[in-house]
């Protein structure tokens, strides 16, 4: 609950226990304090526990306004951006998503299935999701490396990095010849979205990845120069400064994913609230 704002209603009765975290975590966590634990995400249906997610808050706390509000805005971006990618010629179009990072030179990379956020998010965009092997239970995330790549073709890569570490694709695979290779590089259809959409959020953090989406996409049909593959930095050449995080996201950890109050192992995401 909101700090100085007790629950008053009891949870609807489709709000989810956490499958994430430990029964015991959960046991010991209700003795220091009246709570409400929710399970952190649903690889079945992501948008749909999001916006059930959003709900039960609003109601606990007694913010039914203010939950209906952000998925309202969430609904217009969708709606929005769908038309964008339409009127482009974009509808139906194959896309992936991705991250990663790099570890003694070695380039992991973390693929968001039909099951992830942001994978969702796609479908809701009337894209369609390339990548649909894999992918935990909970949060749909699925490991792969550059030769797992090779079974991807005519796809737009969509991806996000942070300018505060190494860029797994830009950097981690510059002269790759696996990656230099791939119909989507060689066609210039990689697109890094811009840093600082938290990839495991609520209904706000969805509306951006969608305007994101909805922009990068057909900006690219517009421009047949942006389908060229960038040039990727020599290896060595000193990266330009770290541009400071947005107020609403948190540095990426060391294991290669976004953090909200906890760290995760790699290849999963943990616990982390949903409605942020």
């Amino acid at each position: 609950a909101a700090p100085g704002r007790a629950p008053t209603r009891p949870p609807p009765a489709h709000a989810a226990p956490p499958t994430d975290r430990p029964a015991h975590a959960t046991a010991q966590s209700a003795e220091l304090a009246p709570g409400l634990a929710l399970r952190g995400s649903d690889g079945e249906d992501p948008i749909g526990y999001m916006r059930s997610t959003v709900e039960t808050l609003g109601t606990v706390t007694g913010r039914e306004d203010e939950a209906a509000a952000a998925l309202e805005e969430y609904d217009a971006k969708i709606a929005e951006a769908t038309t964008a990618l339409d009127e482009a010629g974009l509808a139906g179009a194959e896309f992936t998503m991705a991250d990663g990072w790099v570890t003694n030179g070695a380039v992991s990379i973390r693929m968001y299935t039909p099951g992830s956020f942001f994978g969702a998010i796609g479908a809701a965009l009337g894209l369609v999701n390339a990548w649909t092997e894999g992918g935990d239970p909970d949060y749909g995330l699925a490991q792969t490396d550059v030769e797992g790549l090779t079974q991807l073709g005519d796809v737009q890569f969509l991806y996000v990095a942070s300018d505060s570490e190494a860029n797994p694709f830009e950097e981690g695979l510059a002269g790759n010849a696996v990656w230099e290779q791939l119909p989507f590089v060689t066609a210039g259809d990689v697109h890094r979205l811009p840093d600082g959409i938290w990839m495991f959020g609520g209904p706000l953090s969805a509306a951006a990845y969608a305007g994101a989406v909805g922009e990068a996409l057909p900006a690219w049909r517009a421009d047949p120069r942006a389908r060229r593959p960038a040039r990727p930095p020599a290896r060595g050449a000193p990266r330009p400064a770290a541009r400071p995080s947005p107020p609403t996201s948190r540095r990426r950890c060391r294991r290669g994913s976004r953090r909200c109050s906890s760290t995760s192992p790699r290849g999963s995401t943990g616990r982390r609230a949903t409605a942020c």
